[in-house]
């Protein structure tokens, strides 16, 4: 199962060719490709879409999946993720423009004047070449 998490970040145009990503997937090799150990630790939202109220998700090491009914927000923290990677057109974060990512409020909430998502790594010195973590 870890090799699912790999192909995700190979989705990302990480390695060039298919082939290396086919290689590495099958068989990953940290020492080469040192960006293999960066994983996803914390992503925190609030005012993004769906995400009125300050959330803050922690992920272990190894794949996580997001589960839940329809209409719960499973896509609105992969945006979130896209967003704060630097995505920036509004349709590719299903929306008509990106005033569309803010709360929009609700009947009993009232919208938000912002949004904001901050997304942590972990273990990611080696691929940065920096001395901390």
């Amino acid at each position: 199962m870890r090799n699912i998490q790999y192909l995700v970040l190979f989705a990302a145009g990480e390695l060039p060719g298919r082939e290396g990503r086919a290689k590495v997937a099958a068989n990953p090799a940290p020492a080469d490709y040192p960006f293999l150990l960066m994983y996803l630790k914390t992503l925190e939202i609030h005012g993004f879409k769906s995400f009125a109220d300050k959330t803050l998700i922690e992920f272990d090491r190894g794949v996580t999946g997001i589960v839940g009914p329809n209409g719960c927000g499973k896509s609105n923290v992969v945006d979130a993720i896209r967003w704060v990677l630097g995505e920036t057109s509004a349709k590719a974060l299903r929306g008509g423009e990106m005033a569309d990512v803010i709360f929009n409020g609700t009947e009993k909430r009232k919208p938000l004047g912002m949004a904001e998502v901050t997304l942590t790594m972990g273990d990611c010195e080696e691929a940065l070449k920096v001395s901390y973590n």
